[in-house]
């Protein structure tokens, strides 16, 4: 199974590490805190709180088990040289070191896709596998994602081409991490 790289120590770090979680991919968490990895525990915590009210007994093993099998699936790095597995995608959620990010990217997995988290809808390197990635809050409601391409091309044809594969791809990418059955509409605000 390829491997999700989510770099950054911050809550956008671990908001799109628990939505990729619990869509079931594989998650490396580059650049965390303890405090960014005690905070996703908790999180992961609290979801299966939700998930699976205490009523009985059996139930706390249900809640341990739910946490277990979400961290059973992310490891930890100092840096992205100590990852093993295939990346099939790199989302950036460190808000100061975007090209430093991009290049360590390129410099180690060169077709690989790299997703900036953005609060706003810019980007400005000129890399053809650079998008920015906006989600808008709370992303487990909203299931709105906005994508915008570098400056090295426009966004239909990042769209199209982005990793050498077609539109569907990314949008399968997109549709699986914000939780949307492939089939349902993805709802995108493209530029």
């Amino acid at each position: 199974m390829a491997v999700a790289v989510v770099v950054g120590a911050g809550r956008a770090a671990e908001s799109i590490t628990k939505l990729l979680l619990n869509s079931g991919s594989k998650v490396a968490l580059v650049g965390s805190k303890p405090t960014t990895q005690s905070n996703l525990i908790s999180a992961l915590k609290e979801e299966a709180e939700e998930a699976v009210p205490f009523m009985f007994v059996d139930d706390l093993k249900h809640q341990e088990d739910h946490v277990r099998r979400r961290l059973a699936r992310v490891s930890f790095h100092n840096d992205m040289g100590s990852i093993l597995e295939d990346v099939k995608i790199v989302f950036d959620a460190d808000e100061s070191k975007k090209e430093d990010i991009v290049y360590a990217t390129r410099s180690m997995f060169p077709r690989t896709p790299v997703a900036s988290l953005l609060s706003s809808a810019t980007i400005s390197l000129k890399d053809n596998l650079h998008l920015g990635l906006h989600l808008y809050e709370p992303v487990q409601i909203t299931k709105i994602a906005q994508i915008t391409a570098s400056e090295a091309r426009e966004a239909d044809e990042a769209m199209s081409t982005w990793n050498g594969n077609d539109r569907s791809d990314l949008q399968s990418i997109i549709s699986t991490l914000l939780g949307v059955p492939s089939k349902h509409e993805l709802h995108q605000i493209m530029h």
